[in-house]
């Protein structure tokens, strides 16, 4: 292993080096300059000690006669060590006290805070698919629901009313005080509000994100405008193409930092966008509340995000994302234009952080998330031991980042969806992991479809390209692949198309792939089929019964001789049922008959020695729990593991009720892999502002 990070540490100095080739032989001090280079390049790139590969930087500049391109190789080294840093440090710039937290993480999504601190306007989860909009009064702790998942909530300067995006239904203004009804603001044909993205300073306009369906030239243009409160007319601002606006027409700029931001005078709007097509950068933009004059205020290389005004109008705060979280900076701004260079603030607000706004005593609230996208948010996958329920809290689950595990035949790695177009190879104990992509645009998306092949040496994965997964219900080119495991070679099996489900089980012998198929496109899956992967025949195992809509899935028993099938009809939320049948096609059985909150038929494994089955099912509040049922028929059983007593073991993650997406039992029976939706946990957080 050192050998291996010698070579890589030689080949990063000779791409740290790039074109430069020092001075000529013999040239005295320049050689000196050149060698002490070397000595930094090693101190910075092998040895990972930034301090002393400056000091090295440092004497390189120092040394008589080097070489005008030495010095600004060196320079410029110096220059970024500094900038990684000031990025990592979490003290404060310039004086500022240190961040404290306000508000704990209840929060799905955070958007703003009043001009006086006292209320903030969130999202809060309720079930899968029901979210809340909330505002909640900092001074009592008391919140009110206003409605469910609006765009863009924004609070007025005063701090009473609420302003949100309806969609075709307009604009919305809520009271933040208890008691007081909602007024819609009514749009004409062919408009709807994306999103709210700020007030106007006097309370009688709000400045959103319009969505033109009248419009059929400027597919996906942004267009900003503001809506009068008092006439509910509507005065177009300016419209951008798509590419210039970070997160795209939908969201207006929200979701990647660039939401407008209204000046305290009303006089200008501060906003992200996109320099040049297909750039990486975000620059922070200055324009004239009627969209006429335009200027960028920082527009150097760089990711910004989240403009706030100062209450004097004088700074523009914002955030630059680095590979540790997020630094906080400002710049001065007069009439609209830039009034100096940036200065940095604090390093480092953390993770997956957002502005929220500056209150008329100067402090910063802004939202993080060190419980969300950097760590578990989107899908998590825990191993636990299978009685959880006896045994408690032990020891913490081994939870990471991605869905639908699947224990190799030795019991030693897992193997998953990496929630990146790639499949993964974890092993368990040590945490080392591969990943393996699928060629060209071809991706692992159905994620609950992994299997082993019993030697361990590879898996039969399902990916999909981007005509798939665009189109709902294409499946032309949804395949089937083989992952050798350790060359990395991707093979393709079969294709899937309109007929297969996507679900299959690998025999024995590794010869032969059990999959359902219907008769017709559309049409119920009525036949069980065994494939031979050598030559691609097919034949007919047993015949379905009528009724089965949602795509079964599908397991063999440990010895290979029976197959099983969770079945279901065409509503996921219908109760399944579970069937088993010889892999020769005799003693068909319905195992326990209709399954309460077995949904959809999905997740369904033997047990090790093949008398039971595990499933996973709902309960009255949509929290799952893990299942057993004999073989041979009978009444189900709770097995051990379920949302109610693993959640105590996770107190960082808030698992997501009614979203359970993977299961798989280790081939000793001992431990569970479970895959849950885990929704992000933001906070409060506040920081007293000191400007240069």
């Amino acid at each position: 292993m050192r050998q291996t990070w010698r070579v890589l540490a030689g080949l990063a100095i000779a791409a740290a080096l790039g074109g430069f080739t020092g001075a000529a032989p013999g040239a005295g001090q320049a050689d000196l300059a050149d060698r002490l280079l070397q000595e930094a390049l090693t101190k910075e790139l092998v040895e990972q000690d930034p301090s002393a590969a400056i000091k090295l930087y440092q004497q390189v500049m120092a040394t008589a006669g080097v070489s005008t391109a030495t010095a600004a190789r060196a320079r410029e080294r110096v220059a970024e060590l500094q900038k990684q840093a000031s990025q990592r440090a979490p003290a404060p710039t310039n004086g500022s006290p240190a961040p404290r937290r306000v508000l704990d993480g209840e929060w799905t999504e955070l958007y703003d805070m009043s001009a006086d601190g006292r209320f903030v306007v969130g999202q809060r989860f309720v079930r899968i698919g029901t979210q809340e909009l909330v505002v909640r009064d900092l001074a009592t702790g008391v919140p009110r629901v206003i409605g469910m998942r609006g765009n863009g909530p924004e609070i007025s300067d005063d701090g009473t009313r609420v302003a949100h995006g309806g969609g075709p239904a307009g604009l919305m203004i809520t009271s933040t005080e208890a008691g007081a009804a909602s007024v819609s603001i009514a749009l004409p044909a062919g408009l709807t509000i994306a999103r709210a993205h700020d007030w106007a300073p006097d309370g009688n306009a709000v400045l959103v994100t319009v969505g033109r369906t009248d419009d059929p030239t400027r597919p996906g243009a942004v267009e900003y405008a503001w809506v009068s409160v008092a006439d509910q007319s509507i005065r177009s601002v300016r419209t951008f193409e798509r590419w210039a606006v970070p997160s795209g027409p939908s969201g207006g700029g929200r979701a990647l930092g660039g939401e407008p931001e209204v000046s305290p005078d009303g006089r200008f709007i501060a906003f992200v966008a996109v320099p040049t097509p297909g750039s990486a950068d975000r620059y922070i933009y200055v324009m004239d509340a009627d969209g006429q004059q335009m200027e960028p205020v920082v527009s150097t290389s760089g990711v910004r995000g989240w403009p706030k005004w100062t209450p004097d109008g004088r700074h523009i705060v914002f955030t630059e994302e680095h590979r540790n979280g997020a630094g906080l900076w400002s710049v001065a701004v007069e009439n609209g234009k830039a009034a100096g260079q940036p200065r940095l603030l604090y390093g480092n607000i953390g993770n997956d952080s957002a502005l929220l706004g500056i209150t008329r005593d100067g402090v910063l609230h802004y939202r993080r998330n060190d419980f969300g996208r950097g760590r578990y948010a989107g899908t998590a996958s825990h191993v636990v031991p299978r009685d959880l329920a006896t045994r408690g809290a032990q020891e913490r689950p081994i939870t990471f980042r991605g869905c639908c595990g699947a224990w190799s035949p030795d019991g030693e790695r897992l193997a998953y969806s990496g929630n990146d177009g790639r499949v993964v190879v974890r092993h368990v104990q040590t945490g080392e992991e591969r990943s393996y992509a699928l060629p060209g645009a071809i991706v692992f998306d159905l994620v609950n479809m992994i299997r082993w092949f019993h030697d361990g040496a590879a898996l039969v994965v399902v990916g999909a390209d981007e005509t798939y997964l665009g189109q709902a219900g294409n499946r032309e080119n949804l395949n089937f692949y083989r992952i050798d495991l350790g060359t990395g070679a991707v093979r393709l099996v079969m294709n899937v198309g309109p007929l297969v489900s996507e679900r299959a089980a690998l025999s024995d012998d590794d010869r032969w792939l059990y999959v359902t198929r219907r008769d017709e496109p559309k049409g119920p899956f009525s036949q069980i089929v065994a494939v031979d992967l050598a030559s691609g025949a097919d034949r007919i195992v047993a015949r379905l019964p009528s009724g089965i809509d949602y795509p079964p899935d599908f397991v063999l028993s440990p010895d290979g001789t029976r197959l099983a099938v969770g079945a279901a009809g065409s509503d996921y939320r219908s109760d399944g049922r579970i069937f088993t049948v010889n892999v020769d096609g005799t003693d068909f059985r319905d195992v326990g008959g209709s399954l309460p909150g077995f949904w959809g038929g999905e997740l369904l494994r033997w047990t090790p020695d093949g008398r039971s089955l595990l499933f996973r099912s709902y309960d009255a509040n949509e929290d799952w729990q893990i299942m057993r049922i004999p073989a041979s028929g009978g009444a189900p059983e709770f097995d051990g593991v379920s949302h109610a007593t693993l959640a105590p073991l996770l107190p960082d993650i808030r698992m997501v009720r009614g979203n359970f997406n993977g299961l798989d039992v280790s081939p000793d029976g001992s431990r569970l892999v479970v895959s849950t939706l885990v929704a992000p946990r933001f906070e409060v957080w506040a920081l007293d502002l000191v400007l240069p």
